[in-house]
């Protein structure tokens, strides 16, 4: 397992490589207009509204499922990372599973 430092790296280059370069872009527009009535958009990629069927039974379908959705998106530029961003939520899976597994003494005393 990695240690947090290396977790929290992983996030931050994500951040800096991929996330901060985008702003402004396709779906990260950070202009908000005070006048609009709503930002609901109607989804561009149908195939992807259902969430709760995303196969996330391997990394590796993680991480087709993504680079699938952000291609239909119009968003390569993520989709590119789809494999490296896969592998970090799965790392950040196992580590959030080990973290619940652990129960503080202190709950007991509470009770």
């Amino acid at each position: 397992m990695s240690s947090t430092n290396d977790i929290d790296n992983k996030i931050k280059d994500i951040f800096d490589g991929i996330v901060t370069p985008n702003i402004g872009s396709h779906n990260l527009n950070t202009q908000l207009d005070a006048a609009a009535e709503s930002y609901y958009e109607q989804p561009k990629s149908p195939a992807h509204v259902y969430y709760s069927f995303i196969d996330t039974s391997s990394q590796e379908s993680f991480a087709k499922y993504i680079e699938s959705f952000w291609n239909e998106e119009g968003t390569p530029q993520f989709a590119a990372k789809a494999n490296e961003l896969s592998a970090l939520a799965f790392e950040l899976s196992k580590d959030h599973e080990s973290q619940s597994e652990e129960l503080s003494p202190f709950v007991y005393t509470m009770y």
